[in-house]
């Protein structure tokens, strides 16, 4: 494997050369803009080929520098977590295992759902997978009208080093459609636990399944004490359940890549900025759910 400078110098190479590009574009265009004033028609010409160049050429590199960007730096920045760590540009997490989770409602075709910067490996022992995700869910409107609305964000899996007869589903009270909490839920074989807000306060509901008995509490105290710190800290929804020994977590418009602009010098702290520091808290979370 090649060093962290090899790695920041071949990225500093190609951020360079896009930089080039983007002068010469916009050079093409005062040079079409001079002659303007001279012959239209050559004008023309030149601003075309500026456009073609910006299309064809300029774009096609700054989306392999981004893509190899990204790859670095979740190799560099989560990485560093995760022993056994594997990188895809698209792919990974399976649609069909997902939707069967019923963490949240993924629905409509399987062709609209997407994956991509998929990554996995092993922290102390748990094996996880993350990938930002988007795909679309149905509800039903006051007027009974079947309607479709788009969901994403960061999907972590995790499977849980000593299993659980637990299975339970925290989801926050306000990123999905009121239908959702009404009805996707019970279809699924839920039932909200009656004392959710008193256990992890306004904002999110525990769901439970409907056979459980009514003085059930899934969540240990450490669990409880583990969850509500990592809503303290976070500035979005999330949903998280535990079946057996898999757990999932939605993490509701929250994505860990960034796309890097050219004006940026790569250096070491770019390139091993860790983008999803919550990663560790719910990792600890997820097991503190197999004690």
């Amino acid at each position: 494997m090649k060093k962290l400078g090899s790695y920041i110098a071949e990225l500093e190479s190609k951020r360079k050369k896009l930089q080039t590009m983007s002068i010469s574009i916009v050079g093409v265009y005062v040079i079409a803009l001079v002659v303007s004033f001279f012959n239209l028609i050559i004008a023309s010409g030149i601003a075309a080929c500026g456009i073609a160049f910006y299309f064809f050429v300029f774009r096609h590199n700054k989306k392999l520098y981004e893509a190899s960007y990204s790859e670095l730096n979740s190799m560099f920045g989560l990485g560093r977590l995760l022993d056994n760590f594997e990188y895809k540009k698209k792919g990974g997490l399976d649609y069909k295992e997902l939707k069967n989770s019923n963490l949240v409602p993924i629905g409509g075709k399987e062709n609209n759902f997407l994956c991509r910067q998929y990554v996995s490996g092993i922290w102390k022992g748990i094996k996880c997978e993350l990938a930002e995700i988007s795909a679309h869910y149905r509800y039903v409107t006051e007027n009974f009208r079947d309607r479709y609305t788009f969901i994403s964000g960061t999907w972590i899996k995790a499977v849980l080093n000593n299993p659980s007869d637990n299975d339970f589903i925290v989801v926050h009270n306000s990123f999905l459609h009121p239908f959702v909490y009404a009805n996707h839920y019970k279809t699924a074989g839920y039932r909200e636990l009656e004392t959710s807000k008193k256990v992890l306060g306004q904002e999110y509901l525990i769901y439970v399944r409907q056979d459980a008995p009514r003085d059930y509490m899934p969540l240990n105290e450490d669990c409880i004490k583990k969850f509500i710190a990592l809503t303290e800290k976070i500035n979005y929804a999330l949903a998280f359940s535990v079946n057996g020994s898999n757990a999932n977590i939605f993490l509701y418009r929250r994505y860990y890549t960034d796309k890097i602009l050219i004006k940026y010098e790569i250096n070491e702290e770019r390139l091993c900025l860790n983008r999803l520091p919550e990663l560790e808290p719910i990792l600890k979370l997820v097991r503190s759910c197999g004690k």
